[in-house]
């Protein structure tokens, strides 16, 4: 059995749990918006999908479809790499399991089923902005979306739900003590 007399553990090889949290803010809230020329590291720059800035984070971006249907604008944004997420847009544009992953997704899924063609992507950063962060308690990034999504002008075009603007931003969570562990083993 254990008890106070026969298990002792030292408070002073640990940290206290104020240094613990600070830590862990201090690694979270150093998050720096990017500008819009950070580097490409594409083997081939002149087929880079953002021009030479693949690498940039922390971005509202813009895809425009062209096919033979009339032209289609999505809204999208990307907390970390944006090249990051544009390889997982390509994921669900190869893959039919993942077509319904994204409204983009499922836009060309239709027009590749009903149509038999591939629409041309263009994409472009809409604006750079701060991801959540928990002293302000606010997503730049995810308010910059949905403002982008509600003043386009013109709403046809757009593929981007009316529900995307009443989402709660998924940011945040990283900011959850459930998802915090501490590394007692250092």
């Amino acid at each position: 059995m254990f008890n106070r007399n026969t298990l002792k553990v030292s408070y002073s090889c640990m940290q206290n749990i104020s240094k613990i949290y600070k830590g862990h803010n201090k690694a979270i809230m150093s998050t720096k918006v990017n500008d819009l020329g950070t580097s490409c590291n594409c083997i081939n720059k002149i087929e880079c999908p953002m021009d030479g800035s693949c690498k940039i984070s922390n971005v509202v971006y813009k895809c425009n479809v062209t096919s033979s249907q009339p032209p289609k604008v999505y809204f999208g944004l990307a907390e970390s790499e944006w090249k990051t997420r544009y390889y997982n847009h390509k994921k669900s544009f190869k893959h039919k399991r993942y077509s319904h992953e994204t409204t983009l997704s499922t836009f060309v899924w239709h027009l590749k089923d009903t149509l038999n063609e591939t629409p041309k992507l263009e994409w472009s950063v809409v604006r750079c902005a701060t991801p959540y962060s928990n002293v302000s308690k606010k997503c730049h990034l995810c308010l910059y979306e949905k403002l982008v999504i509600c003043t386009y002008s013109n709403q046809n075009e757009l593929l981007n739900k009316r529900s995307e603007l009443f989402c709660k931003c998924r940011h945040e969570n990283k900011y959850l003590l459930s998802n915090f562990k501490v590394n007692y083993n250092r």
